[in-house]
């Protein structure tokens, strides 16, 4: 099982899921460079909430994807 939709989609592994995998650790890379000395200011704080609530809303759009691959071919194959 590859853990999609926390062990309800029971899909294998696969190469979205490795892409997707992939994606993610390059973010955590990027996050971990060093930061600028500057304060971090009331707009700097909402533009981070902001870029982290995307980032949850396009992690949970590419689960959902690779949970339904299957459905969505079948669907698909069924025109």
């Amino acid at each position: 099982d590859c853990g999609c939709s926390w062990g309800s989609g029971g899909g294998g592994i696969s190469a979205l899921l490795l892409y997707r995998n992939a994606a993610l650790g390059l973010v955590l890379a990027v996050a971990g460079l060093p930061r600028s000395a500057r304060d971090i200011g009331g707009l700097d704080a909402m533009v981070a909430v902001a870029t982290a609530t995307c980032g949850l809303i396009f992690y949970l759009a590419a689960d959902r994807l690779i949970a339904n691959r299957e459905s969505m071919r079948l669907w698909r194959g069924a025109s």
